[in-house]
C-alpha cells in the first residue's frame, strides 16, 4: 500500500511544444493534480521543446534526454534510453511510468522487467498497423476519447479492467469574453502537416471572402513542416488568410474570434474543440472518422466533407446565413464540453487508476 504523499510518477513523452495537443494535455493534467492532489510528484522525461519553462515554472522537474524521441529511433538509442529511464526511476523512486506514445510505452515496459514499477499508457489516437514495437504496451491503458475506447473494446477486445476512458480536462475554462460584431473572425489552428487540411481552409477562405456581403477575417495559427507550402499557397491566392505563427496562448486568441474551422482528415476528438468551446466559439469541422462519437453534427456545430473546398465553403455559408441556428449549436456544445472535459473529473479518474495499479 502507499499514500498519495509518497506517490511519484514519471511522464515519458516526445517534445514539449506549445502547439502540440499532447503537451497541452499533460500540462493541464499536472496543473489539475497540483490543485487536487499536490502531494503527488511528477517528473517529465522528454527530448526538449519550446514549452519546458511552462512546466518548470509549476515546479515540475523536466529531464531532457538525447536521442529519446521516436524521430531518432534506432536499436542503440532505444536500449540506451531504456537504461536512462531505469536510472531515473531508481533515482527518484518512481512508482509509475506514464507514457504518452507507444515508443515510450515500450521503454516503460522494458524498465518494468527490471524494477517493481507499474506502467500506464495514454493513447491520443489510433496508430496504423506496422513497426517492430507493440502499439499498446502497459499495465493500464487510457483512452482520451470514445473512438479510442471503442477500438480497445471492439477491435482489440480488451477486458474492461485493462483500459479506462479518461477524457482530457481543461485547466482554463473561464467565461468567454463578449465577441465583437464585426468583422466575423474565423480561425484554424494546429501543426502544419498535410493531414490537417489547412490548404483546404485557405482555398475556401478566398472564395468565401470574394462572395461575402459582410466583413470577414480568416486566421491560421501554428507551425510545422508545411509552413512554407501553406504560406506560398496563401500568397498565390492573394493572402486571404492571416498567419499568426506559433501562438503561445491559443485559448486567449480564440477568445477574440467567432468560429473555429477544423478541416483535418483524421483525428480522435482534437483538443482545439475544447479550447474553442470554452472560448465561446462555434465549430465547423471536417467529418473525420469517428467524429460522430463525440460531436453531433445536428446539435454541436456544423460538419462538412473532408478534403472538400466546396463542402467547407457551404458549411461556412450555412453558418453565415443561419445565425440563430448557429448560436443554438454553439451554446449546446459549450454546455456539453463543460460536462465532458472537466479537469476535476480527469484528475480524479487518473488518480483512481494510479491507486488501483499500486494496490
Amino acid at each position: 500500500m502507499y499514500s498519495s504523499a509518497s506517490l511519484r510518477v514519471g511522464i515519458l513523452t516526445n517534445q514539449l511544444n506549445n502547439n502540440d495537443g499532447v503537451t497541452k494535455h499533460i500540462l493541464d493534467l499536472v496543473k489539475g493534480f497540483g490543485i487536487k492532489y499536490p502531494s503527488v510528484k511528477f517528473i517529465i522525461c522528454c527530448t526538449g521543446g519550446d514549452s519546458i519553462d511552462v512546466f518548470t515554472d509549476l515546479g515540475i522537474e523536466v529531464i531532457t534526454l538525447a536521442n529519446f524521441g521516436h524521430g531518432s529511433r534506432s536499436f542503440f538509442h532505444f536500449i540506451s534510453s531504456c537504461h536512462n529511464v531505469y536510472c531515473i526511476a531508481k533515482k527518484y523512486h518512481l512508482d509509475i511510468l506514464h507514457s504518452h506514445n507507444h515508443y515510450h510505452a515500450n521503454m516503460a515496459a522494458a524498465v518494468h522487467k527490471f524494477c517493481p514499477i507499474r506502467t500506464v499508457q495514454t493513447n491520443h489516437g489510433i496508430l496504423p498497423e506496422g513497426g517492430l514495437l507493440k502499439h499498446l504496451n502497459a499495465d493500464k491503458l487510457i483512452a482520451i476519447n470514445q473512438r479510442v475506447a471503442d477500438y480497445f473494446q471492439n477491435e482489440m477486445q480488451f477486458p474492461s479492467e485493462k483500459f479506462a476512458l479518461i477524457r482530457g480536462g481543461f485547466a482554463e475554462n473561464s467565461t468567454p469574453l463578449e465577441k465583437t460584431a464585426s468583422p466575423i473572425k474565423f480561425i484554424s489552428a494546429g501543426r502544419f502537416v498535410k493531414a490537417k487540411g489547412f490548404d483546404v481552409y485557405i482555398r475556401a477562405a478566398v472564395k468565401v471572402k470574394r462572395n461575402a456581403t459582410q466583413a470577414l477575417s480568416f486566421m491560421l495559427a501554428g507551425d510545422g513542416p508545411e509552413n512554407e507550402a501553406l504560406r506560398n499557397l496563401n500568397a498565390e491566392l492573394g493572402n486571404p488568410v492571416h498567419f499568426l505563427g506559433n501562438v503561445r496562448d491559443l485559448p486567449g486568441v480564440l477568445q477574440g474570434t467567432h468560429v473555429l474551422v477544423h478541416p483535418s482528415f483524421d483525428e480522435c476528438f482534437p483538443r482545439t474543440f475544447g479550447e474553442a468551446a470554452f472560448a465561446g466559439n462555434l465549430i465547423i469541422a471536417a467529418r473525420y472518422p469517428g467524429i460522430e462519437l463525440d460531436f453531433d453534427e445536428n446539435a454541436d456545430g456544423f460538419v462538412v466533407p473532408v478534403n472538400d473546398v466546396d463542402g467547407l465553403i457551404a458549411g461556412i455559408e450555412k453558418y453565415l446565413s443561419n445565425p440563430a441556428e448557429a448560436e443554438r449549436r454553439r451554446l449546446h456544445f459549450m454546455e456539453k464540453a463543460g460536462r465532458l472535459l472537466s479537469l476535476d473529473a480527469s484528475v480524479e479518474k487518473t488518480y483512481t487508476l494510479y491507486k488501483e495499479l499500486l494496490r
